[in-house]
């Protein structure tokens, strides 16, 4: 005699992303024409012009393309403008036509198979790698630091190619720099990685502000996707810049060099006179020196920070945290379609959810831990300038690791009852009365992590409320968990077992690799020519003053 038939609903997956749009990476407008004015040869204002007027457009139009406000704004045209720009910022690079010089014996003492082939990927967080024999976790930022100036060094001392790379000084908001200041930096590739960001930024604040709905979820994904790419692409650029060669002071005209006797503003002819007339004074101890850092250690932070290129934000693993959380969107969206289709198995679901909760207890949660570091604060005023706080980013990864995983725990319970039911199976009713047992107790908690999260945000930025969709998933599982317990008292009467293991988990999500542009066209020799590297002043540092605090809308 065939057993009953008896089907429960597919979970149902909330629609709330992480809103990332606070504070934006903004820039001020630049006209290169007016910015290479000092390097530019006389006489030869002419040959760049069109030049600069084209960097300048498709500048602004990147700008244009990033304001949040503009929502009929596509991916694909936000992607093409920022290709734009990047094809004549290339052009600073090298001169027209020339090609990539091989790497110096000592830069290439590591072999190339160490390094991973495609960097369109953004490799597994030390998290996830850690404690493993997979891939080796990679070394903390005070490594990668030293490993990078011990390289710069080596390159600086090697001949460099002509660039024309440090000709401009950009300005950007640096994300991550807790005054809220902006910095400068007078590199085009750093430039690159700026807009990159930006526009990463751009697609996962849309992809937040937009709800998480089955018409939207194929391009939602797309879009996610697209966005590690570019994150891919501006880390790989960041590294590029920071193993460069420092560019070298400008040169000064002989008139001006002739009185100095020092690096540091040595005294003339005439004042050398005079001292010698004057008795000697008695050598001035070093101890003043010390004491600038006896307080805090300013001094020493200053300097350490005087010596750094990039922004903060470009420095430490901000690319990286961005495409683990695009990722784990574009994950989010693919499990919301899944749930939609009553053909999906519910092994599947439950592998995606395992995967979706490994990304944010593991991957997201150790970049959160890295880049909050010694920033224990709970207010946003504590963090001058900034709309962020470590609480609103650890409640909604506390929240959304809980969830995914009473969600998982949901589908093995429901696969686990609708065996039991069909086929009378006393053991899988009691494998589906733990599991379901367990999820209810992982929704309770992913609903008070989300009542922090939805607490914390208010001071942030306005949040759609995950709770109403936690309490309709959790409805399910209650629903479901009644009928398990009622097959058991009234039929099985069997002790409830151990709680048994997840399935393993499965992604279906890989970044979209950004083609990168060529040079531009209007890079030609004349133009090249016209720049005169010897008069470019690179600039690196902060480039405005400290935000008390920015204004809530």
């Amino acid at each position: 005699m065939p057993g009953r038939e008896e089907t429960f609903p597919k979970p149902r997956i909330l629609s709330a992303m992480l809103p990332l749009d606070a504070p934006l990476k903004a820039t001020a407008e630049l006209d290169f024409a007016e910015a290479l004015q000092p390097c530019i040869k006389e006489g030869k204002e002419a040959d760049v012009a069109e030049l600069t007027a084209a960097l300048t457009s498709a500048r602004k139009m990147v700008q244009w393309a990033l304001d949040k406000d503009r929502s009929m704004v596509s991916v694909d045209e936000l992607v093409s403008r920022v290709r734009a720009y990047a094809s004549l910022l290339r052009g600073f690079k090298k001169p027209p036509g020339a090609t990539t010089p091989p790497p110096a014996p000592d830069a290439a003492a590591t072999p190339e198979k160490d390094a991973p082939e495609n960097d369109a990927a953004p490799p597994p967080p030390y998290a996830e790698t850690a404690g493993t024999d997979a891939a080796p976790a990679p070394p903390p930022y005070e490594e990668v630091a030293a490993a990078s100036s011990t390289s710069n060094n080596a390159a600086s001392s090697s001949s460099s190619p002509p660039t024309l790379r440090h000709a401009v000084t950009y300005a950007w908001r640096d994300l991550l720099d807790t005054k809220g200041r902006d910095w400068a930096m007078s590199d085009s590739e750093l430039e690159e990685a700026s807009v990159l960001l930006a526009a990463a930024q751009a697609l996962l604040s849309r992809a937040a502000r937009e709800p998480l709905n089955d018409s939207n979820a194929v391009a939602t994904f797309g879009a996610l996707r697209r966005c590690g790419g570019l994150l891919a692409a501006a880390r790989a650029l960041v590294k590029a810049a920071e193993a460069a060669p420092d560019p070298p002071p400008p040169k000064k005209d002989a008139k001006d060099d002739k009185p100095k006797k020092s690096w540091f503003g040595g005294k003339k002819k005439d004042d050398e006179k005079k001292d010698a007339e004057a008795p000697e004074q008695p050598e001035q101890p070093e101890e003043k020196k010390e004491k600038k850092s006896w307080f805090g250690g300013s001094s020493k932070k200053d300097e350490e920070e005087a010596k750094e290129k990039a922004s903060l934000d470009l420095r430490l693993a901000l690319a990286e945290a961005w495409a683990a959380l695009a990722l784990a969107e574009a994950q989010h969206a693919t499990i919301r379609k899944a749930c939609a289709a009553s053909h999906i198995e519910w092994s599947l679901i439950a592998a995606l959810c395992v995967d979706q909760r490994d990304r944010y207890s593991k991957s997201i949660a150790g970049h959160i831990d890295s880049l909050t570091k010694d920033q224990e604060t709970k207010s946003v005023k504590e963090w001058a300038g900034k709309r962020v706080c470590v609480a609103f980013l650890k409640t909604h990864v506390a929240f959304k690791s809980a969830y995914f995983e009473g969600v998982a725990r949901y589908c093995t319970g429901c696969a686990n009852l609708e065996k039991a039911v069909r086929d009378t199976d006393e053991d899988a009713c009691g494998v589906a009365l733990a599991d379901l047992t367990e999820a209810a107790r992982l929704h309770r908690e992913a609903m008070s992590s989300a009542s922090s999260f939805v607490a914390a945000a208010k001071p942030v930025c306005y949040v759609d409320s995950p709770l109403v969709a936690i309490d309709e998933s959790a409805a399910l599982v209650r629903r479901a968990l009644d009928r398990a317990q009622q097959l058991n008292n009234g039929i099985f009467h069997k002790p409830v077992p151990e709680l048994g293991p997840l399935p393993a988990p499965k992604s279906l999500v890989t970044a979209i690799p950004y083609e990168e542009p060529a040079p531009s066209h209007l890079w030609t020799k004349a133009a090249w020519d016209a720049i005169d590297p010897d008069k470019i002043d690179a600039k690196f540092g902060p480039a405005s003053d400290a935000r008390e605090c920015c204004t809530i809308s």
